[in-house]
């Protein structure tokens, strides 16, 4: 979801600060494109920049989430030893930068990716050794439902395993590694 009701975006989120240098971060936001008559894709318009600020660091970040009820998005702190959940309403400034709000704690280090089911109920986040999951509560918010304990779900450990989401259908997931040779 993004400003448009109706019209599907994608999200580009460039968080990730391995040395914690940058003061700000950004997500790219552009309407989903489409294929034309020819099966080319098709951009219709630039991208949209949302410029972020953490409001007492500069994390290092890899888990973007977006709530699909509120349109909300979530950040989740990767080097931490209990990661730290931050949190932009909605709606966001495309003009100037916006300030995060924190807005909990996990209790995991190395929190990679992450996703919300497209009906907004269930949440997956991924470490580089375990998945978890969460079914949220009837009214509940992101952060409620993150505050609980977690199922833990099965999951081989890839090679810079750092991506993850859900199926299609919702009754699965993916993740998908970083290529490494020496790994199948």
């Amino acid at each position: 979801p993004g400003p448009e009701e109706d019209q599907p975006y994608l999200y580009i989120a460039d968080i990730g600060d391995n040395f914690n240098m940058f003061p700000r971060k950004y997500i790219h936001r552009i309407p989903e494109p489409s294929r034309d008559n020819k099966g080319k894709w098709v951009v219709k318009e630039q991208p949209e920049t949302i410029t972020i600020t953490y409001p007492d660091f500069q994390y290092d970040s890899e888990t973007m989430l977006l709530d699909p009820l509120n349109k909300d998005l979530y950040f989740i702190t990767k080097r931490r030893a209990n990661a730290h959940i931050y949190k932009l309403r909605f709606p966001y400034s495309t003009e100037k930068p916006n300030q995060l709000e924190k807005v909990g704690t996990l209790p995991f280090f190395n929190i990679v990716s992450g996703d919300i089911s497209s009906d907004g109920q269930e949440i997956l986040l991924k470490t580089y050794y375990a998945v978890y999951y969460w079914k949220r509560e009837r009214e509940e918010t992101i952060e409620q439902t993150l505050s609980r304990e977690p199922v833990r779900l099965p999951y081989i450990p890839e090679a810079q395993g750092e991506a993850m989401c859900w199926t299609p259908d919702g009754k699965g997931y993916y993740t998908l590694s970083e290529y490494d040779e020496k790994w199948p």
